[in-house]
């Protein structure tokens, strides 16, 4: 059994007393038993899986593995508890995902056929048997993240902590995690998943809530059969955001632009990731984005924002090719929101994060202050609070709200969001599309990539699959 008893985190920063992110957590995981933890962005779910598997060792509290304290058995205790990171960047050092996995083996001095035979079944298991020996940089987020799990399959530990392994699965990758799952349950391994999604919670033992470090409620589920979840539905909207007082920018509706995608094509590595796909934006319209795992909708938006070149074809703005503006030309046409937004965020604090961008458009120290605390307020960062904090203690949803204030500050006339969507939880994303529309009803140009079934948002939806455009027009005919 893992047992948390008493545990807490302080987070310190310069100039602010610490943070209490973990208070007096009690938690525990039986071998057997599928647990669930749920709770906003920021509540210490992350920091409390690093606890129990050793990464982090507690000061205040105790964490022990079946006896064993991760404070004076840390060797152990990491062959007995694999986690899975939310990041997968945090956790894939290798070039393919078979010698990503092959890695961790080998550190248990294994015999090289029973690294070979192990290393194929865990990529079996999770589907990747055929990318085996494709570049780690060409598969998706998703994908990636399965090769992280196949690293903790192939070490055959007794408990699995899977932070937000659901976090871009389509539906099918949805499917693969429940069997899993339940291939892990009946093989009495202890689980313990960090998820967002309600339909986790017909397929859990137990439900353990945490709020602001604490943990609020720890009940017993009813677990249902191991059945495919139903397409995620449309969360719904309870509030509107109001954009006031010294911060955005509305557009004049009578403003004309067009940014064209013509005949574009994108490989990795010979490996097609989009095929002639032809399209326009213009001003005012709000574009969902949709597909499955791989479809290509990622790599769409790097092109349209100018960040990589076409293999063929073109962006354009206007008459323009959109790659060839200066960057801080193109940021206030095009703003992107990463998927991962690690790969977004360069200062070391928020401050710094926010100040970065608009200090590169000219703006004044007081006007940057003046437009970065705006930003911040309207993706429901305090600014007084956040502003000295730094950026990679933040939780992911915090990370991704800072990314979404990063570009809103410099105001783009079109507004790309992909899939940060997943790395909220509900409230969260019921904000955020609040945010979303109103932005668009101010004028500024929305296109968000989701895997959410959003049939009834947006203007216009674009649907992808195998890296084609398969339908362009109002997203209810669909």
């Amino acid at each position: 059994m893992i047992a948390v008893r008493g545990l807490v985190h302080r987070l310190s920063s310069s100039g602010s007393s610490p943070r209490v992110l973990l208070d007096r957590v009690d938690l525990s995981l039986e071998r057997g038993e599928v647990v669930l933890l749920v709770g906003r962005n920021g509540s210490g779910k992350t920091t409390l899986a690093r606890y129990l598997v050793g990464l982090l060792l507690p000061t205040e509290g105790t964490v022990t593995v079946d006896g064993l304290r991760t404070d004076r058995d840390v060797r152990e205790i990491r062959r007995r508890v694999g986690l899975l990171f939310q990041e997968s960047h945090e956790q894939l050092i290798a070039q393919t995902p078979l010698e990503d996995v092959a890695f961790g083996l080998e550190n248990l001095a294994l015999p090289p056929e029973e690294i070979h035979r192990r290393s194929w079944e865990a990529l079996e298991r999770v589907g990747l048997h055929e990318k085996a020996l494709c570049p780690i940089e060409s598969l998706t987020s998703s994908e990636r993240q399965r090769v992280a799990l196949a690293g903790l399959l192939a070490m055959d530990p007794a408990y699995y902590i899977l932070d937000e392994p659901d976090r871009t699965a389509d539906r099918e990758g949805l499917a693969l995690l429940l069997s899993l799952v339940r291939e892990l349950r009946a093989q009495s391994k202890g689980v313990l998943i960090i998820s967002h999604k309600e339909f986790w919670k017909d397929h859990v033992d137990r439900v353990v809530r945490i709020e602001q470090g604490r943990v609020v409620a720890d009940s017993q589920a009813s677990p249902g059969p191991f059945a495919v979840p139903p397409a995620t539905a449309r969360p719904g909207f309870a509030w509107t955001v109001h954009l006031a007082g010294g911060g955005g920018k509305a557009y004049s509706p009578d403003e004309v632009w067009r940014l064209q995608a013509r005949h574009l094509a994108f490989a990795y590595n010979a490996l097609p990731a989009l095929k002639d796909f032809s399209a326009d934006v213009t001003a005012g319209e709000f574009i969902v984005i949709n597909g499955p795992e791989g479809s290509g909708k990622t790599t769409l938006v790097e092109l349209l924002a100018g960040l990589v070149l076409p293999t063929s074809g073109s962006v354009l703005w206007d008459d323009t090719p959109i790659h060839t503006m200066r960057a801080q030309e193109r940021v206030r046409r095009v703003g992107l929101v990463f998927q991962e937004p690690y790969q977004q965020l360069l200062g070391e604090s928020v401050q710094e994060e926010l100040f970065m961008g608009l200090l590169a458009q000219g703006l004044s120290l007081s006007e940057s202050e003046e437009r970065a605390r705006w930003a911040c307020e309207v993706v429901g960062l305090e600014w007084g609070l956040v502003r000295e904090q730094p950026s990679h203690q933040l939780s992911v949803g915090e990370q991704a709200r800072l990314a979404i204030a990063a570009v809103l500050a410099i105001y783009p006339r079109v507004l790309i969001v992909d899939e940060t969507l997943s790395a909220l939880d509900p409230p969260g994303q019921r904000e955020l599309l609040a945010l979303l529309q109103e932005l668009h009803a101010q004028g500024t140009t929305v296109l968000l990539v989701t895997s959410e079934d959003l049939s009834n948002v947006g203007t216009c939806l674009w649907r992808l699959e195998g890296g084609r455009l398969l339908y362009n027009g109002p997203p209810e005919a669909l």
